[in-house]
Formats: structure tokens, C-alpha cells, sequence
């Protein structure tokens, strides 16, 4: 038997449906949630078992998700856990209130507001510094914004637990450990709680 999880940040969504396809075997339990259990008798130890999740929103977004798995002969399979880190910008990370971030950093240079995001269901809102942009997004009513993105271009921000704009490729990787993608010199990594990629 395979157990299967697929997460997201749900804040920023509301509540979500999850339909799982697999290319062989069957899916005993779980079906509609994050997580299914899927019966694996009999299947070929050398064929990937694929799992497709599509994420059921309550909008008109539509977005869908591939893993594979494949189930070795000589021993269950065990999820590769991903390296989390700890991504904060003067005490600020994903999921940071713009009244903390307000008390922190003070005023910033630009107060921008877009329109409504139907696939969020929340205002976009992003605040200017020097050398830092944070992006935000409200809930349904246009309150309690939060952290959804930090864009950072100057060496002034510190990025726990030391990094600073043009350090070193090898030394990103010594500080944060193996990143779960890598695709030339863009490196990305799962935040703490799994609240974001960076």
C-alpha cells in the first residue's frame, strides 16, 4: 500500500477538493482530501505508479498537480523529506501581517493596491522599500492582508540566518542544504510549515 499527500497554503484558497487519478492500482481511501491510501498488490516493482491531483477551488480556477512514485521490489518506499528552512527578512516571512510588517519596517516608500484576485478570493496589496517589495494578499472582505512574497534586490536586507544579496551560489547551499529543485542558478527550497517555495 502507497499513502499519497499533496498540501497547499490553504489561506489563501479556502476550502479546496482534491481528485486523485492513478495510472494503476486502486484507491481505497481518501479520495476528495489531501491524502489517499492506494492498494499496490501486484503491481510491477519497475513501473512508476503516477498520481495526478487536481486542486477543485472554490472559483473558476482550475489547477492540477503530477508526482511519481515508483514502488521498489525489495522494500516499501519512503517519501524523500523536504529540506525546510527558515526564510525571514528582519523578523518577516510568509504569512506575516501587514500591521507586523507595518511595526517593523515603518512607512514604505509606496503603498500599491490591485484589484481582486478571483482565484485568491483576496485584494493584492504590495508595499515598497528600499530593496524589498513585499507583496500581500487580504481575505474575502479586504482585511487581515498577509505576507505572500518577498522580493529582495539589496545587500541591506539580511536573510536568516545569514544571506545577503550576491553571496555565493555554494554558500546559499551551505547555509540552506540541498534544495528540492534546482534549475541553473535559481535554487528552490520549502519554507517551515510548508508555507511557501523561495
Amino acid at each position: 500500500m502507497a499513502t499519497l499527500t499533496a498540501k497547499i497554503t490553504p489561506s489563501l484558497y479556502g476550502p479546496v477538493k482534491f481528485q486523485w487519478t492513478i495510472n494503476q492500482g486502486r484507491i481505497l481511501t481518501g479520495q476528495w482530501t489531501p491524502t489517499v491510501s492506494v492498494d499496490t498488490t501486484g503491481l510491477a516493482s519497475n513501473v512508476p505508479l503516477i498520481a495526478t491531483v487536481y486542486l477543485d477551488l472554490p472559483t473558476q480556477c482550475y489547477k492540477s498537480a503530477s508526482h511519481q512514485v515508483l514502488l521498489l521490489a525489495t522494500k516499501t518506499p519512503h517519501p524523500k523529506l523536504l529540506t525546510e528552512i527558515n526564510l525571514t527578512v528582519n523578523g518577516i516571512r510568509s504569512g506575516t501581517s501587514l500591521t507586523r510588517v507595518r511595526a517593523l519596517l515603518g512607512k514604505p516608500l509606496q503603498d500599491k493596491r490591485a484589484a481582486f484576485d478571483d482565484c485568491a478570493q483576496g485584494w493584492h496589496r504590495s508595499l515598497v522599500y528600499v530593496g524589498l517589495t513585499l507583496d500581500f494578499i487580504s481575505n474575502g472582505k479586504g482585511r487581515n492582508y498577509t505576507v505572500t512574497k518577498m522580493e529582495i534586490t539589496s545587500a541591506k536586507w539580511k536573510i536568516a540566518p545569514g544571506i545577503r544579496i550576491g553571496d555565493t551560489i555554494s554558500k546559499l547551499r551551505n547555509t540552506y542544504g540541498t534544495p528540492y529543485k534546482a534549475d541553473n542558478e535559481v535554487l528552490m527550497y520549502v519554507t517551515k510549515k510548508q508555507s511557501g517555495s523561495s
